[in-house]
């Protein structure tokens, strides 16, 4: 993975995988995401507005983030709120 700077393959590939949130911050996001989402429908559209209202502004990557729960849970997991949660968000 070489992007044309003078920086080597292997310090941008470690560049690529630091997280962009603390692990402080990834917890409230999880928090926050979690209660969103299962707060209404299980469906990409309602559980996008619902996040976007949680932490506005809205992040650009909550849209793939919500695939990724539907993906991962096809009902919503309401008798274990705290799976949702659990997702590493924004690293």
């Amino acid at each position: 993975m070489h992007d044309g700077s003078s920086r080597p393959a292997a310090a941008q590939q470690r560049l690529a995988l630091r997280p962009v949130y603390d692990a402080s911050t990834r917890r409230a996001l999880g928090a926050a995401l979690g209660a969103a989402f299962l707060a209404g429908r299980w469906s990409e559209q309602a559980m996008v507005r619902r996040g976007a209202q949680a932490l506005e502004p809205r992040p650009r990557w909550l849209r793939a983030v919500v695939r990724e729960v539907l993906a991962a849970y096809h009902r919503p997991p309401s008798d274990r709120p705290r799976e949702p949660a659990a997702h590493d968000w924004g690293s």
